[in-house]
């Protein structure tokens, strides 16, 4: 079950990415190289923007896991969307407001930083679809229907990376390609709304403080963690932005991109593995052999990729690439290997409801993390945020995975 809905869960996500692929190769050449990297960074304002659900969604999936009581699901599904709208509100205003502050932090040249400030500014209308769609993916991934999720999340992948493209294809300019990426987003929301409403009765969705007490009490350390995940993990292009200019981070973007793109492979795993843990409990015996599984696919898929780097990122995306971002593609796919697999540890120990120490781990890690990523920017420049990034993925599996067998 868990191979087939992993397998399910890669193809929801491959299948995007064959549009993703093409889609930043036209848009690093249309775009130029500083509009091209303020376009990364927004895609990594949007990771971010998941620490604005409060957990809700990983709780949701643990809860839906664990129920089978249609009244408690109307609870729980109203109460977390509900909540997530209103959490929302906050991180909306103050993009609005400060989106000047936000630009001049950026080091953005003063040619571009007019349309960039608008682009921020139209950025922050995209987190409520973003939230609420994921919210109401997670009642499929908790009942561990991932055939159907699988369709929708093929459809909505598409969405959100051929649209910005086409908008830049027929329009131009930055501003377009941010407004496609709003479209794509409401597209998702709706289609996130439409696959909820086939499973329940959205009228019948109420917010319950009890329930909201329940998802916040185990979502509230979740939030914590995603607090400071996205900090540990988009921190160091805009670390580099801000000391090396805005234009030189797409040449550490792009590889960080593409490793984020082969991360369907563990994400696709951990997503499969969660809602089963929850239900069934972690078996050390059988966490081995995803272990085992888990890692003769990566090297795979990793070492040819290592191999020809300098050629994949130029023929994806230009010349400039590959003589610029092949060492930190190197140095990002060894650390990207032990971060693949703590999401095996990580889900373990999220499943027996313990999200309090996963928090308290990554709480420990951010401050040495920080002090070490400026320090090697500022000796090495980008292949020093590479360094930086991979050393705390390898001490972060070597933790998950100690405590995983201790608990």
């Amino acid at each position: 079950m868990v191979v087939k809905n992993s397998i399910l869960n890669v193809i929801s996500m491959v299948v995007p990415g064959l549009f993703f692929i093409p889609a930043m190769a036209f848009l690093s050449r249309s775009l130029g190289v500083e509009s091209f990297s303020l376009l990364l960074l927004v895609y990594a304002i949007l990771g971010y923007s998941s620490i604005f659900d409060a957990g809700m969604s990983r709780a949701v999936i643990r809860k839906i896991a664990q129920t089978n009581n249609q009244h408690d699901e109307y609870n729980i599904m109203g109460t977390s969307i509900g909540a997530v709208l209103m959490l929302c509100s906050i991180p909306v205003l103050l993009f609005v407001i400060f989106s000047e502050d936000i630009v001049n932090w950026l080091s953005v040249s003063e040619a571009n930083k007019v349309e960039s400030e608008h682009a921020v500014q139209q950025v922050a209308w995209i987190i409520p679809f973003y939230l609420v769609s994921s919210v109401a993916f997670a009642y499929l991934e908790g009942k561990e229907q991932f055939l159907k999720l699988s369709l929708y999340k093929i459809i909505t992948g598409v969405a959100i990376a051929a649209t910005p493209a086409l908008m830049v294809y027929f329009y131009g300019g930055l501003i377009n390609a941010i407004q496609g990426l709003i479209f794509a987003r409401i597209f998702v929301a709706i289609v996130a709304l439409f696959a909820l409403s086939k499973e329940i009765t959205l009228v019948r969705l109420r917010f319950n403080v009890r329930v909201f007490l329940d998802l916040i009490t185990f979502g509230g350390w979740i939030s914590v963690s995603n607090v400071i995940s996205p900090v540990m993990v988009y921190m160091d292009r805009f670390i580099l932005s801000n000391t090396t200019g805005a234009a030189s981070v797409a040449f550490y973007s792009a590889p960080a991109e593409l490793i984020e793109k082969i991360a369907v492979i563990p994400g696709a795993l951990a997503r499969a593995i969660f809602p089963m843990f929850s239900r069934l409990g972690a078996h050390v015996d059988y966490a081995k052999k995803i272990y085992i599984g888990l890692s003769a696919t990566l090297l795979v898929v990793l070492i040819p990729l290592f191999a020809l780097s300098v050629n994949i990122l130029d023929l994806w995306l230009g010349e400039p690439y590959g003589a610029n971002s092949s060492g930190i593609l190197k140095i990002l796919i060894l650390g990207f290997f032990f971060n693949a697999l703590a999401q095996v540890p990580f889900a373990a120990i999220q499943a027996k409801g313990l999200s309090k120490i996963t928090a308290l781990v990554h709480l420990a890690e951010v401050l040495p993390y920080l002090i070490l990523l400026f320090y090697l920017v500022n000796q090495f420049g980008l292949i020093g945020a590479a360094y930086a990034w991979s050393a705390r993925v390898i001490i972060d599996f070597i933790i998950l995975y100690y405590i995983s067998i201790k608990i």
